[in-house]
């Protein structure tokens, strides 16, 4: 490794650090403030509810409680399901990363909007699998989805950053090439 690789990798990794501290202090205050808790649980457990529909109206939701009528099984959606900590960290490597804020911000919005789809999805298999009296629920709950959000979260943060990269890469040689026209 060249000494700028190592000043880099130094810089984003104080930097990944300090975002993580704030961002995370941040997504446990949201789950201390019980007003933000429930309004977040309870949205995602509707739109869970809506996208569950798609496959089965055999469904319930009351607040952040997805119900089977059938069989009074239920998933509840807690600070634990919400995604905040996986999307707090994903943020703060992005936030880590040596690009304008304006595409810090717009990676942002794509990552939260990402890792919410599949959390959505997480939530409705969860809710799928343990319609069942006799189901894998705790596998797919505790290590399952587990390795699936981390994978998903680190592919994320490669695509956007690689596309980012592309984009301002693009963008100087374009800028370059103006600056060398002849007269």
């Amino acid at each position: 490794m060249n000494d700028k690789n190592v000043k880099s990798l130094s810089h984003f990794s104080k930097a990944f650090l300090l975002w993580t501290v704030v961002l995370q202090i941040i997504v446990w205050q949201f789950h201390q403030t019980p007003i933000l808790a429930n309004a977040f649980q309870n949205s995602l457990a509707d739109i869970v509810g809506n996208f569950y529909r798609i496959i089965s109206n055999n469904i319930i939701v009351d607040n952040n409680l997805l119900i089977h009528p059938d069989t009074g099984r239920y998933v509840v959606v807690d600070s634990q399901c919400t995604g905040l900590s996986l999307v707090a960290t994903l943020l703060a490597g992005i936030f880590s990363l040596f690009h304008s804020i304006k595409n810090k911000l717009l990676m942002a919005v794509s990552a939260i909007i990402l890792i919410q789809f599949e959390n959505i999805i997480r939530i409705t298999h969860l809710f799928y699998e343990i319609k069942e009296p006799v189901n894998n629920f705790e596998i797919y709950h505790l290590y399952i989805w587990q390795l699936v959000n981390f994978l998903f979260a680190l592919t994320v943060f490669y695509f956007l950053n690689h596309y980012v990269n592309k984009k301002e890469k693009s963008l100087v040689n374009n800028n370059n090439k103006k600056q060398i026209k002849p007269d």
